[in-house]
């Protein structure tokens, strides 16, 4: 069979290679034939190419002897007509001769007339210009017959360069188009007979394998080392080639081939059969072993071709890699990775489970004291111990559960229990006490403090998602209770941590939505009853609803966001303070809240000074108010801020005054103007001695400091009569005015409406 193959294919090849050659024979000699005459037809047009590089020499030399003509007219050195014009001269001659070479004498001899006048006024000039006197009237009317002379050449040698440049398009023309015609037809006739060797060659040779194939394909299936089946339309076995039998041997299996596809066979033949075209790939395990098949219909054959392979190496390389991917590196728990799909694979089977989620609570301070690989390091004693607790809890109490982890220093535990079973709680519990006592670490023995946080999911609600969220509000209120390890998840804690999250998307876009405003709240002067200041007081209303500052502002200032809104606030303050003074309250002062994140930004004073000369206004007309706790938490940068301000003339105010450090020795040092009593000490005034004796005692230090007072929150004529016995400079609150939007602060500026406070 090989033998007659060879025979058979050495047959093809040489009625293939002869019908080839022909074409590529005859090819060749007219391909030939045809780059010959382009040759010539190139050589032809080459010529005449003298001629007109001649031509356009001689126009140039003719420029260049009247330059030297005229510069020996002018010089009057008779060494540029003996050694370089007659120089030129002799060029120019030549050049002709050269001319009348390739165009013919006929043409050039009007040329050679001019050029012998030319020759003669030359030496002429020259015989005037060696005389003594010159004659220069016959020198200049012997330049311009000069160039007269070289004019009247011009239009010889530009006719003389149209005839020849005609002759050689045209004759360029006729042979490229020629050649065209010629190189058209020749590419055709060979790409005509090229296609009909191919074409004759290639029905020979198949005709002549035809046999020799068939007896291949017909081996193809019985030496497949994999096993090869045929089926019938009804999924009986039509064939199965030895490699079938093979496998099932390795299984004892009685020889049924059907065993190494899937129970699912009926549907993934009537897939195959419906849609020929798609990929009909399935997988099926035996035993230990994986197989990987594809089906193909045969619609010609009414018969399903079916292909197996042993994957079983491939699958459990791929399984390793599985497993790697879903371990962590550090601890060999499952990882994050495998939590998300376990949980929500249980999520979406609608089974109860419980999350509990153990947080090492001091992981910043580990970094930060011990670095990175040193804090890695305690947590290796974490995961150990935690395994530990996890695997004597399941042998003391058997639980469903299984212990992840899922970060640097979190981990998480999924149960198929509810948080009231007590399997539950005693694996909680017994974690918890653990860390009650030192964990050893390759760093020695360390205390270290955990949070557990526990929720569950009942079948019908939430996502995977949602309930480690929850879990992680329960680790962090755990955290903020102080002495408690173990927090199960709140729904109220939890309402309030979604609530926190929705403000601090939308107060993202507030500033951009024009949905802040600032308020103000009139100050008045015990004294006199008159208009003192203003404090500026944000406002944010959200699709309707106004929401507090003291809901929003702490979500500002967790989030970052209070910078960008503290800096709107500074702004619009100034630009309202200018308007105020156009409308001609030019004592009034605006206070303005400073967070204690802006204040201690290092380009705080520059903004203040900028937003001052972009408005016009006087220093004098803006307040900032501050904490204590807002300079005392960074006391050097702080003071160093404070004193910028004041050096640009800025009013200063300590805000909140008797809440926060309250110190004389610190107080002293601030450069402020005013303190502010917080409305706290206010509230019951008239009732508590101990408040009176606090504002009594802050009204009498800020009288010996030199400092202004301001009370908050006053709504009640007794507690203003008992401010005024105190010597309290001013004060704000209900009982003089709410805060005012801005048209409605306008209007209460007025003269009318300042003599009448808005007290009840």
């Amino acid at each position: 069979m090989i033998v007659s193959s060879q025979r058979l294919n050495l047959k093809a090849n040489l009625i293939y290679g002869f019908v080839l050659a022909i074409g590529l024979g005859l090819s060749a000699y007219v391909y030939w034939s045809v780059d010959s005459l382009r040759g010539i037809s190139t050589r032809l047009v080459d010529n005449q190419l003298p001629v007109l590089q001649t031509s356009n020499s001689i126009d140039h030399l003719l420029g260049e002897h009247e330059r030297l003509l005229y510069e020996y007219y002018a010089t009057v050195d008779s060494a540029l007509y003996s050694n370089e014009a007659l120089t030129v001269a002799e060029q120019l001659a030549s050049a002709l001769d050269t001319l009348a070479m390739y165009a013919g004498e006929q043409r050039v001899i009007p040329v050679r007339l001019h050029l012998a006048d030319i020759e003669r006024i030359a030496s002429q000039l020259h015989d005037n210009l060696k005389e003594r006197p010159i004659d220069w009237d016959l020198a200049r009317a012997q330049l311009r017959q000069l160039s007269d002379e070289r004019r009247d050449i011009l239009p010889l040698l530009s006719q003389l360069n149209a005839i020849i440049t005609g002759e050689v398009n045209q004759g360029y023309q006729q042979s490229q188009q020629a050649l065209a015609q010629m190189f058209v037809a020749v590419v055709i006739y060979g790409i005509a007979v090229l296609l009909m060797a191919i074409a004759l060659g290639r029905y020979v040779k198949r005709y002549l394998l035809l046999s020799d194939s068939n007896a291949r394909l017909a081996l193809f299936a019985e030496r497949n080392p994999n096993p090869v089946l045929s089926l019938g339309e009804r999924g009986e076995v039509l064939y199965q080639n030895p490699a079938s039998a093979q496998v099932l041997q390795q299984f004892d299996q009685a020889n049924d081939p059907l065993q190494l596809l899937s129970p699912d066979l009926g549907q993934q033949l009537f897939d195959a059969r419906n849609n020929p075209l798609d990929n009909h790939r399935h997988e099926h395990q035996l035993a230990d072993r994986y197989f990987s098949y594809e089906i193909h219909w045969l619609a010609d054959m009414a018969a399903f071709d079916i292909h197996v392979k042993d994957i079983s190496k491939q699958k459990r390389a791929q399984m390793q890699l599985m497993d790697r991917a879903y371990r962590n590196d550090q601890s060999g728990l499952f990882n994050r990775l495998r939590f998300n799909d376990d949980i929500n694979r249980a999520m979406s089977n609608s089974q109860g489970i419980s999350l509990v989620l153990i947080e090492v609570a001091q992981m910043g301070q580990l970094q930060g004291h011990y670095g990175l690989n040193g804090a890695s390091a305690c947590i290796e004693g974490v995961t150990q111990a935690l395994i530990e607790q996890f695997d004597s809890a399941q042998q003391a109490v058997p639980l469903e559960a299984t212990l992840y982890h899922i970060a640097d220093g979190s981990f998480a535990v999924l149960a198929a229990h509810l948080t009231a079973a007590p399997e539950l709680q005693f694996l909680v519990k017994h974690i918890a006490s653990r860390f009650q006592a030192p964990v050893p670490t390759a760093l020695g023995q360390m205390r270290i403090q955990v949070q557990l946080g526990i929720t569950e999911h009942a079948p019908q609600r939430r996502t995977g998602h949602d309930l480690l969220l929850d879990a992680k509000i329960a680790a962090d209120q755990a955290l903020r209770k102080g002495g408690d390890t173990i927090s199960y998840f709140d729904i109220d804690v939890g309402q309030a941590h979604a609530r926190r999250a929705d403000l601090a998307l939308k107060l993202e876009q507030a500033i951009d939505k024009q949905q802040l405003s600032l308020y103000m709240q009139p100050q008045m002067a015990i004294s006199d009853g008159s208009l003192k200041g203003a404090e500026a007081l944000l406002r944010w209303q959200c699709d309707g609803e106004f929401i507090s500052p003291a809901e929003f502002i702490p979500v500002a200032e967790q989030t970052g966001l209070i910078l960008a809104i503290g800096d709107w606030v500074l702004e619009q303050a100034c630009m309202m303070t200018a308007e105020y003074r156009r409308l001609g309250l030019v004592d009034l002062v605006v206070a303005i809240n400073i967070s204690p994140r802006q204040f201690l930004q290092s380009d705080f004073s520059a903004r203040v000074e900028q937003l001052l000369n972009q408005y016009q206004i006087p220093a004098s007309a803006i307040e900032l108010e501050i904490t204590e706790s807002t300079i005392m938490d960074n006391e050097h940068a702080g003071i160093l801020v404070l004193n910028q301000l004041k050096e640009l003339g800025v009013s200063l105010a300590i805000d909140d005054f008797g809440t926060g450090y309250s110190s004389l020795a610190y107080l002293k040092q601030f450069p402020v103007n005013k303190l502010k009593i917080d409305r706290s000490f206010i509230r019951n005034i008239e009732h508590n001695l101990d408040d009176q004796a606090i504002v009594l005692s802050l009204c009498q230090m800020a009288r010996n400091l030199k400092l202004s007072v301001l009370a908050e929150g006053i709504e009640t004529q007794a507690q203003l009569d008992m401010l005024a016995q105190f010597d309290c400079d001013a004060i704000q609150g209900f009982w003089y005015s709410r805060p005012l939007a801005h048209p409605d602060f306008i209007r209460f500026t007025e003269p009318s409406r300042i003599a009448e406070p808005l007290h009840d």
